[in-house]
């Protein structure tokens, strides 16, 4: 990986306390088995406690998950953010794909506190997310803060 890349993203979280949490599995297990893949990410982000290997997120802050794997990214069920983060590969990287479960969205934001509502998706491809109706989402599906 780029040191540079890593040392900016290093004086980026030090200068505002923002946890930089690394993604370094692409399946999705929902297990506790070493790893940091992105559902555990997002809840480190989400609840400002490591789950898994991740690093813990910190609160009143944006959070920054840097996916460090080639993907695609299979997923079993949804992703449900809801604070704060940016979600990016790390510079120069490929894109990674993100695969949404059968007749599922790819990722549902519904932030808790309505000015903890930022989502910066940088570097990212969703796919095969259904829209099964108007409250489902495709892709993304956006709630509002009491959802």
């Amino acid at each position: 990986m780029n040191k540079f890349f890593y040392l900016l993203l290093l004086l980026f979280c030090y200068t505002t306390h923002a946890a930089l949490i690394v993604v370094d599995n692409a399946q999705d297990l929902g297990l506790v088995d070493g790893n940091c893949d992105l559902r555990d990410a997002i809840k480190s982000a989400d609840q400002n406690t490591g789950f898994d290997n991740c690093s813990a997120g910190q609160p009143d802050t944006l959070d920054l998950i840097v996916i460090q794997v080639a993907g695609p990214i299979q997923l079993n069920s949804t992703l449900q953010v809801r604070s704060s983060m940016a979600i990016t590969t790390p510079f120069n990287a490929e894109a990674v794909e993100i695969v949404a479960a059968p007749n599922q969205s790819v990722m549902r934001v519904a932030p808790i506190i309505e000015s903890d509502n930022d989502l910066s998706l940088i570097n990212l491809i969703f796919k095969n997310g259904n829209a099964i109706n108007q409250e489902t989402g495709g892709g993304l599906l956006f709630s509002s803060v009491n959802a």
